[in-house]
């Protein structure tokens, strides 16, 4: 839409630029052992969260509930989806916003 933002790579020297971090830094820079309630809402960010993930499930296990805003345009809905239900999560969507709450995690 024309009113709405999205992310894209730039470059280190990009003025307009900001830095983003990854899931692993988050629970290894703040020594977490698990997040109860993670929002994720970067406009079509979620893509690289996830394809992420792929590659390091374990740290899906250590979320409680997450808050997803899938922006289909960009994001691969069905995938996100089948990742989070084979760590565990149960889903519903409320409005834009998809809702997984890890079955396997006391709260």
């Amino acid at each position: 839409r024309e009113w709405s933002l999205s992310l894209e790579e730039t470059s280190a020297d990009d003025k307009q630029g900001f830095d983003c971090v990854s899931l692993e830094s988050l629970f290894k820079n703040y020594q977490l052992e698990r997040i109860d309630i993670l929002k994720i809402d970067i406009e079509g960010g979620e893509k690289t969260v996830f394809e992420g993930l792929q590659n390091q499930p374990e740290l899906l296990y250590k979320i409680g509930i997450i808050a997803v805003e899938i922006h289909d345009e960009i994001a691969d809905r069905a995938l996100i989806n089948t990742q989070l239900m084979a760590a565990g999560f149960s889903l519903e969507t409320i409005g834009e916003t998809t809702l997984a709450i890890n079955q396997n995690l006391e709260l």
